[in-house]
């Protein structure tokens, strides 16, 4: 459930006023006749320019609402993206304007937002028309399941559908261990975005054989990590524990392992994988299982995450694929897409 809070969200309408205010057409915002699509990223942004309509504006949250983070020199909070689109889009739509005392200039502005669903619960508690949600479960991911032949059109490296679908297969278990793992979470002794593929390199090879996890190694993996590592005692208390809970006795083996072989795996019969598995692991274990993808993808010397391989997918992506998702049927309906 999206909560509001009215003071954030006069904050944040009145930054977006404020940079529409300094573009050139600002007039033709002001009388409606250009929309206004707020995105997370410059990758989103980058996808918008194939699929919107001409009279949409895109504008990137990050340079909206974090403009001045980078001028401050005393510490400035920096602001969600997503938290901050879907607040602000719920805000317009559904809060009185006597209750929300917008700029002036707000009621002038035809706005809508586009937000990845990851792993949110994402109800706004009533229909929220201008508020855009991925299909799947990120960008990344509604690329790659409504483009089947995306990995095959990247030239000079030759991903293979073996290794596509070992790279699908561990995301899966990522993701499930990432659930079952969540309510252990602590951002010093045990900081789940360790394993987060989008912020860090992860040495897969630490907790995984043939393909499968074994999840007490991804506990002394995700300790090990993290900024005030668990005690060995601990790690153990933790790890006896989960092995004897019923949700992972279900996924995992007696010895930590994950049950199911990749023989027995199909993507496309497993209900809702495309919303669970994250696009970023999938890159990274891509890059794992393929040496061309990471001699040309991977972070060498550096601890940073290299973009050029969701930028590269960008560029070979069927943009007519995005037609299959539900998203752009919302979005055509809004005269966002075309």
């Amino acid at each position: 459930m999206v909560v509001s809070n009215p003071g954030e969200i006069i904050k944040l309408a009145g930054k977006l006023a404020a940079t529409a205010s300094m573009k050139l057409d600002y007039a033709r915002f002001a009388d409606k006749s250009r929309k206004i699509l707020l995105v997370e990223g410059s990758t989103d942004e980058f996808f918008v320019s194939h699929v919107k309509e001409d009279d949409v504006e895109t504008m990137v949250a990050d340079n909206v609402f974090n403009s001045e983070a980078g001028f401050r020199t005393s510490p400035c909070e920096y602001v969600n993206c997503k938290e901050a689109i879907t607040q602000l889009i719920f805000g317009i739509s559904h809060l009185p304007s006597g209750f929300l005392q917008l700029p002036d200039s707000m009621d002038k502005l035809d706005i809508y937002g586009l937000v990845d669903r990851d792993n949110d619960e994402l109800d706004t508690g009533r229909p929220t028309p201008r508020l855009f949600v991925t299909d799947t479960h990120d960008l990344e991911t509604l690329m790659m399941s409504t483009d089947d032949e995306l990995f095959g059109k990247i030239d000079g490296c030759s991903i293979t559908e073996a290794d596509v679908r070992r790279a699908y297969f561990a995301a899966l278990q990522l993701s499930v261990c990432r659930e079952l793992l969540a309510e252990y979470y602590d951002d010093e002794s045990f900081d789940l975005s360790v394993i987060a593929c989008g912020s860090f390199r992860v040495n897969f090879s630490a907790f995984m054989q043939n393909d499968k996890i074994n999840i007490c190694d991804l506990i002394k993996y995700i300790a090990a990590k993290s900024a005030s590592p668990l005690p060995t005692k601990k790690i153990k208390q933790l790890t006896e524990k989960l092995l004897n809970d019923k949700s992972v006795k279900r996924r995992f083996d007696a010895d930590g392992f994950w049950k199911q072989d990749s023989d027995n795996f199909a993507p496309d019969n497993i209900d809702g994988f495309w919303t669970s598995v994250n696009g970023h692991d999938i890159l990274q274990l891509i890059q794992y299982y393929n040496e061309d993808a990471y001699m040309r993808f991977g972070s060498h010397g550096y601890s940073g995450i290299n973009r050029r391989f969701e930028n590269v997918l960008l560029a070979v992506y069927d943009y007519s694929d995005f037609s299959k998702t539900s998203v752009c049927e919302k979005m055509k309906v809004a005269n966002i897409a075309r």
